[in-house]
């Protein structure tokens, strides 16, 4: 059959369909009415165009393959007018779901079967047979397939919430501890803050009260030594005095032995005993300087203000230390956490700012965006390894990411569902690597494809249950593809 003869069919067939379906070809059902024929003057029937009503053409006039109207509205099913993107021809696909495609595409011998399954499109040419009925049953397939697999990647995802849900729990629950934690150690810090002056303030009394009855021993008997040296110093004086005396008023002439060698005695003890004063000056000095220096911490626990030093006080100074030691073992022994010094304070700060920090790294944490319902906090701390060409990957979800050996990038962030990682290692004269992971949804994790749409920048995209949502029915047609084959 000719081109002419083949056109005068498809001229024949349009007619045909319009007069049997009273339909424009074309058009959509909804926008039929727009296409009303109008009587004229003579009764004739006529239309207008859409955009300019001032334009009056004869009904037949209407795909007639001549473009009249400016806004090519006669010709909805031809691409007789230049093409407008607004200006689509419409499919009605018995038996699937309407299309609409290019008027440029019309009558181009191409079979679009994927917008239009019923061949309308290609009906000058008459190459593309109706095939609705295969593309609807392939869809269902698809539709039973893509519907079991979500069903599947939706449990699998309700579980990670789930454990998402549980992560955060444990961690608010760790946060409060922490904060419980926190607030004890300050109290115990003011309050062992307070023990250690109080402890410098109660020592002194603490040890004089356990020293008194040894200073009150002590004390009697230095008095008894004392009267007892004064008494047998002024006998020795008077015993010096006549001595002297003798020594004196005595005759050597008298050849009396005796008194010879007591004089001699006398003298020999007068010499001594000027080296004896030498020592006793030297004692009296170290005596003098302990007075001072125990005047200086002298203290009556009854006054609680200092005194003059006395040998009671003094022993308090000297001795005190040893004694308060004593006492300090014995209250550890029975209260251990009642003697405070810097160096537990000091670990008690330090142990403060390790809680402060990790109360911090909690909060941090909860305040991250992890995603709608926090589903992408299930991702810590796990991996998933994948090749693509010829290269293994390794993706660490909130960590790092490398292929092979080099790293691509570290974690940074969350942007529109994406993964973010950078500084990564450099490239050869380029820039640091870099990397996007963007999940597809998916009953397991898995790495689907590597590209690197920028130099050094790579796009990863993975499945995961955590993006799958249910699909509504013009997301499953988006989706579908047809297996031409099978046509």
């Amino acid at each position: 059959m000719s081109d002419k003869n083949q056109w005068l069919v498809a001229i024949v067939l349009l007619w045909v369909s319009r007069i049997a379906t009273c339909q424009v070809l074309g058009v959509p059902p909804s926008s039929q009415h727009l296409y009303d024929p109008v009587l004229d003057a003579n009764g004739d029937k006529v239309w207008k165009c859409l955009s300019d009503p001032s334009i009056v053409l004869r009904y037949d006039q209407i795909n007639d393959d001549f473009c009249d109207c400016p806004d090519g509205s006669d010709e909805p099913g031809t691409n007789a007018c230049p093409y407008d993107p607004s200006r689509m021809f419409y499919c009605h696909n018995e038996g699937y779901f309407p299309g609409y495609i290019e008027t440029f595409k019309l009558n181009d011998g191409v079979c679009d079967y994927d917008v239009c399954c019923d061949g309308s499109d290609e009906y000058a040419t008459g190459n593309c047979p109706d095939k609705c009925a295969e593309v609807n049953h392939q869809f269902q397939e698809y539709k039973t397939k893509v519907q079991l697999d979500v069903a599947k990647s939706l449990k699998i995802k309700a579980t990670l919430m789930d454990e998402a849900a549980s992560i955060k729990s444990q961690i608010e629950s760790k946060l409060k501890e922490l904060e419980s934690q926190l607030s004890a150690q300050e109290l115990q810090l003011q309050a062992d803050k307070h023990r250690l002056v109080q402890q410098s303030s109660e020592s002194s009394p603490q040890v004089y009260h356990a020293l008194a009855p040894i200073i009150g021993q002590l004390s009697h008997q230095n008095t008894k030594i004392s009267t007892t040296i004064k008494t047998q110093q002024d006998q020795i004086k008077q015993l010096e005095g006549l001595l002297l005396k003798l020594s004196q008023e005595y005759n050597p002439n008298f050849n009396d032995l005796a008194v010879k060698e007591s004089i001699n005695k006398y003298k020999e003890y007068m010499s001594n005993k000027q080296d004896e004063n030498i020592d006793d000056h030297f004692e009296n000095d170290l005596i003098t300087s302990l007075i001072d220096e125990s005047k200086k911490l002298s203290y009556d626990p009854s006054a609680q203000q200092m005194v003059e030093p006395s040998f009671s006080n003094m022993v308090h100074y000297y001795v005190g230390p040893i004694f308060e030691k004593l006492l300090k073992k014995e209250t550890l022994d029975e209260e251990k956490n009642t003697v405070v010094d810097e160096s537990s304070l000091e670990e008690l700060k330090s142990t403060i700012e390790r809680t402060k920090s990790q109360i911090n790294s909690l909060k941090a944490n909860l305040q991250f965006d992890f995603g709608p319902q926090d589903i992408y906090r299930s991702l810590q701390n796990k991996w998933t390894n994948g090749k693509s060409g010829d290269y293994n990957y390794r993706v660490g979800y909130f960590e790092n990411i490398y292929q092979d050996d080099i790293l691509i990038g570290k974690f940074t962030g969350i942007r529109d569902g994406n993964l973010i990682f950078t500084d990564g290692a450099r490239c050869w004269n380029g820039p640091k690597r870099s990397a996007n992971v963007e999940f597809i949804c998916g009953s397991s994790p898995r790495i689907l494809s590597v590209s690197e749409p920028e130099k050094c920048h790579y796009l990863i995209e993975m499945s995961s249950p955590i993006v799958c949502e249910e699909f509504t029915e013009d997301e499953l047609r988006e989706n579908f593809k047809i297996n031409y084959d099978l046509l």
